[in-house]
């Protein structure tokens, strides 16, 4: 009786009713025992928090990455092309990118 005072229902009353039924016709005259593990609520909540711990996401981390990442791939087009940004075999054509665009994400992440 105490498992089941402390158990931290998460569903309906639905669920505990089929917790019980479970009990009952596993149960063969003796006493009642669960066919799973009852999670106490103190635990649960612990969990949970832990849980939303772990799923926290940094989206500000991740922006200062993807900025490094294209600093990085930026800073190598430019010294294999020794620093030409436009016509054929330049940073921008090796990139796929136009010229201007490749001047304003320079300018952007401080590349001169």
């Amino acid at each position: 009786m105490q498992e089941l005072l402390e158990y931290d229902c998460p569903g309906n009353i639905r669920e505990l009713e089929n917790l019980v039924e479970q009990a009952c016709i596993l149960n063969k005259g003796q006493a009642l025992s669960w066919a799973r593990e009852l999670v106490p609520i103190k635990r649960t909540k612990r969990v949970l928090k832990e849980k939303q711990n772990e799923d926290t996401f940094d989206i500000k981390g991740v922006k200062e990455e993807q900025l490094k990442q294209e600093r990085e791939t930026l800073l190598k087009a430019l010294k294999y092309t020794n620093w030409r940004i436009r016509g054929s075999k330049r940073a921008a054509k090796l990139l796929d990118m136009k010229p201007t665009t490749l001047e304003y994400r320079m300018v952007k992440l401080g590349l001169k």
